[in-house]
């Protein structure tokens, strides 16, 4: 009872109103290098880094007000994937002041002004989650060295190399298993595999090598 109540809450408090996750998808450089991307996310935001998660006080670009974040670099072959979670502890605070702001004047008899407080803080509210997460994104693919809009352009390219090459699986560019019709990295199938299900045996004279053909057995001659 304890422990589920424990998830319970945890899973509470990492959900919104307390935090906004949202993650960043792109295809990587041929030079690019996963351990020098988080040192310089890192640098970037002076947090610390552990266990391949980085923890940093990000500024408000509306109020500069510093606000946590938490980031997740998970990389493939092909592409790296940084998720990030935004603490909305301040953005809370603030949004309850201006409501506070409101019912004030509105105790006053000043539905105006009551009105506009409480519509500047949701504004504000919203405004700076919008403009944390775009800055946080741009500084990610500033470090990364790519762009918004290479990533089909960049992927296309790689993919050419890959078809001319049939060792590689064309979707992926992981290396083919040369027995198998399916990819072992993404799963895709193959129209056929790169060997015959040919298999080698030494002969136990030791005079000649056996070769095993393997086929369907045909029903309708076996009857």
């Amino acid at each position: 009872m304890g422990i589920g109540f424990k998830r319970l809450a945890q899973h509470i408090n990492q959900s919104f109103p307390f935090c906004y996750h949202d993650e960043l998808v792109f295809y990587k450089p041929d030079s690019f290098d996963n351990t020098l991307f988080m040192k310089q996310l890192g640098t970037k935001y002076e947090g610390t880094i552990s266990n391949e998660c980085l923890v940093a006080s990000v500024p408000n670009p509306v109020s500069k007000i510093p606000i946590k974040v938490s980031f997740r670099f998970q990389p493939d072959p092909i592409t790296g994937k940084v998720s990030f979670t935004l603490s909305l502890f301040e953005l809370n605070l603030s949004l309850i002041f201006f409501v506070a702001l409101g019912l004030f004047f509105r105790f006053y008899q000043n539905p105006l002004f009551s009105y506009l407080a409480i519509v500047s803080g949701i504004l504000f509210y919203f405004i700076s989650i919008h403009a944390s997460v775009t800055g946080i994104k741009k500084s990610i693919i500033q470090i990364s060295g790519t762009t918004f809009d290479l990533g089909e352009l960049e992927l296309w390219k790689k993919q050419q190399g890959w078809m001319k090459n049939e060792l590689l699986c064309p979707a992926c560019g992981e290396p083919k298993n040369p027995y198998s019709y399916q990819c072992v990295s993404c799963g895709i199938y193959f129209a056929k595999a790169l060997k015959d299900n040919e298999r080698v045996q030494i002969n136990t004279t030791g005079t000649e090598n056996v070769h095993y053909h393997y086929s369907k057995k045909n029903e309708k001659n076996s009857r």
